[in-house]
């Protein structure tokens, strides 16, 4: 909403952005918390964006609610990258891990049905990785739609 460009907007500035505002936010709760951000420079279409946007808000609040119990240090990774026509988006944390697989996919939590919604919409697969605490990656195209402005 910042953005003087009603199509687009720059994804890396608008990232750090949203996860160094959850991070203020949630700091009172938690003990010291690094970012490890990879993020490509890219302009990335609002249909496209805010879905996306809505994900990483989602994986970065669950990892600051329940990856770091009782101020425990830790680490969260946010790594985005457009590899051809796809982009691949991981968001993970180094925390106590994460829930069994299958109790993921039949979750009945508000939280990851929104992500898994928020996949579909962006025709995006999903994949939850085997590594020190959870890892998701996240390959999807950029959405089009008809030139508005």
């Amino acid at each position: 909403y910042q953005s003087d460009k009603f199509n687009s907007i720059n994804f890396r500035d608008y990232l750090k952005t949203l996860i160094n505002r959850l991070i203020y936010d949630y700091s009172q709760d938690l003990g010291h918390i690094d970012l490890e951000l990879d993020i490509e420079n890219v302009e990335l279409n609002i249909e496209t964006s805010v879905p996306c946007g809505l994900i990483i808000n989602e994986l970065v609040s669950n990892s600051l609610k329940h990856a770091f119990p009782q101020g425990r240090n830790g680490k969260i990774i946010v790594k985005f990258h457009k590899i051809k026509d796809k982009y691949v988006l991981m968001v993970g944390d180094n925390g106590i891990g994460p829930l069994e697989k299958s109790v993921l996919e039949s979750s009945k939590k508000l939280g990851f049905n929104l992500v898994k919604s928020l996949i579909k919409q962006l025709d995006a697969s999903l994949e939850i990785l085997e590594s020190e605490g959870t890892l998701y990656r996240i390959t999807f195209a950029e959405l089009t739609y008809q030139k508005r402005f």
